[in-house]
C-alpha cells in the first residue's frame, strides 16, 4: 500500500512540474519524442567505415527498400544502388545542411508528399530568406508578392531570371528536391519559399548570386514588354514571417479564413458555402499527442493544447484554429441549418485544407449521401520491422489473429480495411457507441453538391473529393489536389539513429475507391485555372455552372 501511495505522489508530482512548463520546453521535450528507428545493414563490417550522414542515409534507402509499400514503381533494383552509391559519395564530406537535402532528394524520387526530410529541419536552413513570390502560370511565372521595400511595379510582372539564371534552367535544379506527386503541385511548391527563397538552399545548389549570396536578382519583363532588373536582399527569418506585415497583400488569390471552418448562405443562388481548412479537431489532435508523444510528455502537450485553444497556438500545434474543438458537433450544427434554408446547392471549399483525420471525411460524406454502398479506400501495408517500430501494430495483430487463425507472414502487403474501423464505417457511424458516431437523421443535403480543390488540398482533403467524385455525389470545381488519387499515405516520422534528422516515410498504401479510374491524378470535372487577382474566380465558375443549370 505504501509503494503505491508513493507511485501515486510521484506521478501527481510529475503532472504539477510538466504542467506549468512553457511552450519552448515542451517543444523540446516533443522534439525528442520519435523513435530512432535502426536497420540490419548496421551490422554490417562495410558500415562501420562511413561518417554519421553516410551511416543515416544507408539506414534510411534500406528502410526504404525494404518497408516502403511498392517502392519498385519508382526505383528498380538498378536505380535504388545507383542513387545509393551517389549518396554516398556526395556525403564523403558533409554537414547538417548537406545531408539533409541529399535525404531529401533521395525520398523525393518516390513521389509523396508523406515521404519527406520533415518540414522544419528545411524551413530552419540558415536564417535568411528572400521574401517573395512567385507562381506558375500556363509557361511563365509571375510575382505576385514581394516584400514592401520593394516597388510595387514587381508584382505582377513576369519572372524571367533569377541571379541571371533563366527560370525555367532555375526551376530544374529546385526540382530534383520537390517530390511532390503532380506536376501543378510541384509548380505550386516552387513558388513558395520552403526552397526559392533560402539563401543556404539556393548556395548548396550554386544557384546563388556568386559576388554577394545575401542578394538576389530578378529578371523581369513588366506589362508593357519591357525588361527590367530588381535586386533584392535577404533577411532575417523567423518562423511566423507574415506576409500580411511584410508583403503587399496580393499573396492571397483565393478566399480565405483564419478559421478552420466556416459557412456562409447566398439566398439569392439557393445557395449555401461551407469552407473547410482542415480535418482536425480537438480529438485529432488528442490521438495525435497519444499516438506521437510518450506518454511522460503528455502533461506538456496536452498543457500546450489547451493553450492552442485558448488562442496561443505555437510549436507543432500552430495548425490549432480555436472554434475547432469538436467538427462532428459542427457538422450536426450546419446541416441542421441547412435543413431550415431554401437551398439547392451546397458548395465545399477544401482549397487550402492540408489534410486531418480522415474519418471526418467520411462523416462529411455521410450527410451527403443516403447510398447504401458508397465505395472507401482499400488500405494496405507493408508489415515489417520497420511498420512495427513505428506504428501500434497490436490492433491490427489482434483482428488479423481472430480472423485468420494464424500470425500475419512477415514482409507481405497486408490488405487492413477489412481489419480496422474504416470497415463498414456508414454503419459504424449510426452506432452511438462508435468512436465518430454522427447523427445525420432529418439532416441529410439531397441537393446538388460544388468541391473546391486546389494543389493545397492534401492528404485527407485529396480523400474527400476523390469519395465525392467515385461515388458520383457530387462535381468537383477548381485544380488537381496535391495527392495521387491512389498511394495516399500516412506521415510515419522517426529519427536516424546517427544524425538524428526526422524523417517521414508513408506506410499506408491506398487504392482509390474507383478501381476501375486510372488517373493518378484526380481530374476536376470542371478546371479552372488560378489568377492573380483577389478575385475568387473557381466561386464565380461554380455560380455560372448553378445558373446554366437553373436555366435549362
Amino acid at each position: 500500500m505504501k509503494s503505491k501511495k508513493h507511485i501515486l505522489l510521484l506521478a501527481a508530482s510529475l503532472l504539477l512540474i510538466f504542467s506549468q512548463c512553457n511552450s519552448p520546453r515542451y517543444v523540446k521535450y516533443q522534439n525528442r519524442a520519435y523513435k530512432k528507428v535502426h536497420h540490419s545493414i548496421e551490422k554490417s563490417e562495410n558500415f562501420k567505415t562511413y561518417n554519421k550522414y553516410q551511416k543515416d542515409f544507408l539506414v534510411l534507402a534500406n528502410i526504404v527498400k525494404d518497408a516502403y509499400p511498392n517502392y519498385q514503381e519508382y526505383l528498380s533494383t538498378s536505380q535504388w544502388q545507383k542513387n545509393v552509391d551517389l549518396g554516398l559519395a556526395n556525403l564523403s564530406v558533409a554537414s547538417d545542411t548537406t545531408a539533409i537535402l541529399e535525404y531529401q532528394k533521395f525520398l523525393a524520387r518516390l513521389k509523396n508528399n508523406h515521404t519527406l526530410v520533415v518540414y522544419p529541419q528545411i524551413y530552419n536552413m540558415g536564417d535568411k530568406i528572400f521574401l517573395f513570390a512567385v507562381f506558375h502560370l500556363t509557361d511563365k511565372w509571375k510575382i505576385f508578392d514581394i516584400h514592401k521595400d520593394y516597388p510595387t511595379e514587381l508584382i505582377k510582372t513576369e519572372l524571367l531570371a533569377i541571379n541571371d539564371i533563366p527560370i525555367d534552367t532555375f526551376f530544374s535544379k529546385i526540382k530534383p528536391y520537390l517530390g511532390e506527386e503532380s506536376e501543378e503541385m510541384m509548380y505550386n511548391k516552387a513558388s513558395s519559399n520552403i526552397l526559392l527563397g533560402r539563401s543556404v538552399f539556393l548556395k548548396q545548389l550554386g544557384l546563388e548570386y556568386k559576388s554577394n549570396p545575401d542578394s538576389m536578382k530578378l529578371t523581369v519583363k513588366d506589362s508593357l514588354q519591357v525588361v527590367k532588373y530588381f535586386m533584392i536582399h535577404a533577411i532575417k527569418f523567423k518562423d511566423g514571417v507574415e506576409w500580411s506585415d511584410k508583403g503587399y497583400g496580393t499573396r492571397q488569390t483565393i478566399a480565405k479564413t483564419d478559421s478552420g471552418y466556416i459557412y456562409r448562405f447566398y439566398p439569392q443562388h439557393k445557395l449555401a458555402y461551407l469552407q473547410l481548412n482542415t480535418f482536425l479537431d480537438k480529438k485529432a489532435f488528442t490521438k495525435g499527442i497519444k499516438s506521437e508523444v510518450p506518454i511522460v510528455f503528455w502533461p506538456f502537450a496536452f498543457n500546450m493544447l489547451r493553450k492552442a485553444y485558448k488562442g496561443k497556438p505555437s510549436g507543432r500545434l500552430a495548425n490549432v484554429k480555436p472554434g475547432t474543438e469538436n467538427m462532428t458537433k459542427f457538422y450536426e450544427v450546419f446541416f441542421t441549418k441547412l435543413k431550415t434554408t431554401d437551398c439547392e446547392n451546397l458548395i465545399i471549399d477544401v482549397r487550402n485544407n492540408s489534410g486531418g483525420d480522415i474519418f471526418y471525411t467520411y462523416q462529411l460524406i455521410s450527410f451527403l449521401s443516403n447510398k447504401s454502398d458508397i465505395k472507401i479506400f482499400t488500405r494496405y501495408i507493408k508489415y515489417t520491422d520497420f511498420y512495427k517500430s513505428t506504428n501500434d501494430i497490436k490492433k491490427i495483430q489482434q483482428n488479423y489473429n481472430s480472423l485468420e487463425k494464424t500470425k500475419i507472414n512477415y514482409d507481405t502487403l497486408l490488405n487492413v480495411t477489412s481489419l480496422e474501423d474504416d470497415y463498414n464505417v456508414f454503419d459504424k457511424m449510426n452506432d452511438t457507441k462508435f468512436e465518430y458516431y454522427v447523427n445525420t437523421k432529418d439532416k441529410k443535403f439531397s441537393g446538388n453538391v460544388y468541391v473546391l480543390t486546389s494543389p493545397n488540398s492534401a492528404s485527407a482533403a485529396t480523400a474527400f473529393p476523390v469519395l465525392v467524385q467515385d461515388n458520383e455525389i457530387g462535381t468537383i470545381v477548381g485544380r488537381s489536389p496535391a495527392n495521387r488519387t491512389a498511394k495516399q499515405s500516412s506521415f510515419t516520422k522517426f529519427r536516424l539513429p546517427n544524425t538524428s534528422i526526422v524523417v517521414s516515410m508513408s506506410s499506408i498504401y491506398f487504392l482509390r475507391p474507383d478501381i476501375l479510374n486510372t488517373n493518378e491524378i484526380l481530374i476536376p470535372d470542371y478546371y479552372v485555372p488560378i489568377e492573380l487577382s483577389n478575385e475568387d474566380y473557381t466561386f464565380k465558375y461554380v455560380l455560372k455552372l448553378i445558373e446554366n443549370k437553373k436555366n435549362k
